[in-house]
């Protein structure tokens, strides 16, 4: 009869610490999931943050090319006009030596002119900028996604480990609650980002 005691306690003290051991590896689960949909909400965050800050600097440097690349054209159609102005002067019989040196120093002014604009932006090619952008706006859109899939699959593990036993047991007791998918919301299927206005 001691001995039968003496086997229940152990027996009990086995049960006491399977079910010790259970529950402290369901909490430290919780606890890793419930962290890794925090994780993939920041995630989230950070890819939006990063395409708020990104995508308008682009636009701004496709804006600025643009108005420096059309300086440049009317400075250009400036020139040819200026040249063709000279060169009707000069092929005029009867154009006076000032009218030949007004239509040289206005062609050499609109040449100075074209040369300011163009040294002012060296680099002038608006469809390098206008790559880049859409290249920005595509990968920010594919990255953002990716981290929405990510943050979407750690609420569905989470979601699943509170509800199976014995995660609901513990989750209750501790307070963990259901987690929300990530929704779009109306601004979300708004299909303009960028806007050059």
């Amino acid at each position: 009869m001691k001995n039968y005691g003496i086997v229940l306690g152990i027996l009990w003290i086995v049960i006491l610490m399977i079910i010790i051991s259970t529950g402290l590896g369901t909490y430290n689960r919780l606890v890793d999931l419930d962290t890794a949909c925090e994780t993939a909400q920041a995630n989230v965050e950070t890819m939006l943050q990063r395409r708020v800050e990104v995508i308008p600097d682009l636009v701004a440097s496709v804006k600025y090319n643009a108005e420096h690349i059309e300086k440049v054209y009317a400075a250009a159609n400036a020139v040819e006009a200026a040249n063709r102005g000279l060169k009707e002067a000069l092929e005029n019989p009867s154009a006076t030596d000032e009218e030949i040196v007004a239509a040289d120093s206005k062609f050499n002014a609109s040449v100075e002119q074209l040369a300011v604009y163009v040294q002012q932006v060296p680099e002038l090619n608006d469809s390098q900028q206008m790559t880049k952008l859409m290249d920005e706006i595509a990968g920010s859109v594919s990255r953002i996604t990716n981290a929405r899939y990510d943050y979407n699959e750690a609420v569905a593990k989470y979601n699943k480990a509170i509800r199976r036993f014995p995660g609901v047991i513990f989750a209750s007791i501790m307070g963990y609650e259901k987690r929300t998918p990530y929704q779009a919301t109306e601004e979300a299927h708004q299909t303009n980002v960028v806007n050059f206005d």
